[in-house]
């Protein structure tokens, strides 16, 4: 699946043949925008006694063979404990981490985003990304040259699955010029996310950042359950467009016995 997430505000464009991308505002990402980074002193880090000895014990090692034979190693530490003070700062300034590499903004401005799950029964993508319900979501064939073409009119382009992890994003590289759009926490692994990267377009009328789209790309429309009338009205805007008149319309409906949605064919 490639569920794409359309909010009520895009919907009329996404019925035009437009998707709405992300720009780096949309995204609110505190990861690429790095307001407050925190990067602890060296001084302040802690080395515990073992871990003193144990670098004492290395250097000690690494000692040609001749002048370890003329110093035992009790008495090479005893001597080194005198200057403990000098001897942990250094080696926390020798294994000091070096400082993380944080994105340009600069560069990522320039680019947009659409993101894409894998999972249409998820409550909480809904909830998330879906409105809390009051949008619908589109289920995008991802494997034709709209996606995985390494150019779209011209212009690069780059789809790829987003890596959980705790570390921060690697620096750019040819292979990967946007790893921090690439990189999210652990915590969003339920996501299964993919984006798809292509140079930021000029905005629409409202401010958004959008491509235009085949609609033989879509397989399927969904929907949470929603008031009679209003899900009639939804129904009918699609039935009476020639774009939509094939594709199925799917009501995400409460698992009778589990906490889940399941779709059922409603046209």
């Amino acid at each position: 699946m490639g569920i794409v997430f359309i909010s009520p505000a895009a919907q009329g464009r996404f019925k035009n043949g437009i998707l709405p991308f992300n720009n780096l505002a949309d995204l609110a990402d505190p990861f690429l925008i790095n307001r407050a980074v925190h990067v602890p002193e060296p001084e302040n880090q802690i080395l515990s006694a073992a871990e003193l000895e144990q670098a004492l014990h290395q250097q000690y090692e690494r000692m040609p063979e001749h002048m370890r034979a003329m110093v035992s190693w009790e008495y090479y530490l005893q001597q080194a404990l005198k200057n403990e003070t000098q001897i942990r700062t250094q080696l926390i300034r020798q294994n000091a981490a070096p400082p993380p590499v944080l994105p340009e903004l600069k560069y990522y401005t320039r680019v947009c985003c659409l993101r894409v799950f894998a999972d249409v029964q998820s409550p909480l993508l809904w909830d998330l990304h879906g409105r809390g319900g009051a949008g619908i979501a589109v289920d995008l064939n991802t494997e034709g040259s709209y996606f995985c073409g390494k150019q779209h009119a011209g212009q690069p382009q780059l789809w790829a699955p987003i890596e959980y992890s705790a570390a921060r994003p690697p620096a750019p590289n040819k292979e990967n010029p946007f790893p921090a759009l690439l990189r999210r926490p652990l915590a969003y692994a339920f996501e299964k996310e993919w984006r798809l990267i292509r140079p930021l377009p000029p905005p629409t009328e409202d401010g958004m950042a959008a491509y235009s789209f085949p609609y033989e790309l879509i397989r399927a429309i969904y929907f949470l359950p929603r008031a009679a009338e209003e899900e009639t009205r939804l129904l009918k805007s699609f039935s009476q467009d020639l774009h939509f008149r094939r594709v199925p319309v799917m009501r995400m409906e409460l698992d009778g016995f589990d906490l889940r949605f399941n779709p059922r064919r409603l046209r």
